[in-house]
């Protein structure tokens, strides 16, 4: 739920455009990928412990077992998957 939010909020807020949700399970993983319509590629941000804002990739990042960015027909789709263990 926080990665789907995390990816969701980032489309709306950084690209400014409503977001373009899938979700995908199988009986091991579930696949997420969240389009928008802005290219710019979201990037992991290296902050300190007092910044209010700018964890959302970092979580992604840390917490799938892959995730990436593709370009789309308009703007880009952020994806990430999680495996269970």
């Amino acid at each position: 739920m926080l990665l789907v939010s995390e990816a969701v909020t980032n489309a709306i807020l950084h690209a400014r455009s409503e977001a373009r949700l899938t979700i995908t399970t199988t009986p091991t993983s579930v696949r997420v990928e969240v389009g928008d319509d802005s290219p710019e590629h979201p990037q992991v941000l290296h902050l300190g412990v007092h910044a209010a804002h700018g964890r959302g990739v970092g979580f992604l990042d840390r917490l799938t077992t892959t995730w990436g960015v593709r370009d789309a027909a308009v703007g880009k789709v952020v994806w990430f998957t999680v495996e269970a263990t």
